[in-house]
């Protein structure tokens, strides 16, 4: 199975599990899924890492995860992801304006990101029976898992109404997650466009923490490792490194 077709597939299993979930009246949080689809993909490929990271304390959280997509050969993209699971009820993500301390979730992630040289994702773990989801037919499966930029979830917070599955669905940039493999790309010119980085957001290797962790087990991190920016002081709470040939 190719990278992208694991990408659907878990995609497609997040849709049924939540609409699952949702009518036996069990309890899936935005973690559990978030380390299932994780363990999926680091256990897709030899060279391919995941794990959670236990410096990352709800106080020193700068994303729930952090995917690092490509290769050695053509470089690496930083996704910096703040996860949000759908309210099967309402259709509505309840906890989209969370605040972190007196600092609203959204800041912590974008000045994360930028200090990372990352780009800053929301990833939304879906079901839905809306009207907009059962035109999209069969589908729509694939936005079991979606993603959006940071500065459309901006858009939300601050329109009445729209922190939920149609609005944010609506909206051109809101793509399933598949995109992150299919068009590499996507977001890097909406990043720049918004004022997140100029530079670019090709990463030409992988932080040594995680190279190590490719090679070898035991701890990760070492006390003179630069995986985060001293700017911010904070970490992921599950990172990954997926290979993806070009």
């Amino acid at each position: 199975m190719s990278t992208l077709e694991l990408f659907e597939t878990l995609a497609r299993a997040t849709w049924r599990t939540i609409r699952s979930a949702h009518r036996h009246h069990v309890q899936f949080g935005e973690d559990a899924i978030t380390s299932y689809n994780l363990n999926a993909l680091a256990g897709s490929g030899a060279r391919n890492i995941g794990f959670e990271d236990d410096r990352a304390t709800e106080s020193h959280t700068g994303c729930d995860f952090e995917l690092w997509l490509g290769s050695d050969r053509t470089g690496w993209r930083r996704y910096a992801v703040q996860a949000k699971k759908i309210q099967c009820g309402t259709g509505r993500y309840t906890r989209l304006a969370h605040v972190s301390g007196e600092t609203p979730q959204i800041d912590v992630l974008d000045r994360y990101a930028q200090a990372n040289n990352a780009i800053p994702l929301y990833c939304f773990y879906n079901y839905s029976h809306s009207r907009l989801a059962l035109r999209r037919g069969r589908g729509v499966e694939q936005l079991g898992c979606s993603v959006t930029p940071s500065h459309v979830v901006r858009m939300a917070l601050a329109t009445r109404g729209a922190r939920c599955f149609d609005y944010l669905h609506r909206q051109p940039e809101t793509q399933p997650w598949r995109v992150l493999i299919s068009e590499p790309g996507l977001y890097d010119t909406a990043r720049q466009e918004h004022g997140f980085l100029a530079q670019t957001a090709i990463h030409p290797a992988l932080p040594a923490a995680l190279s190590r962790r490719r090679t070898a087990t035991g701890p990760t991190f070492r006390e003179d490792d630069d995986y985060c920016s001293a700017e911010t002081c904070l970490f992921p709470r599950f990172v990954g490194a997926i290979q993806v040939e070009a």
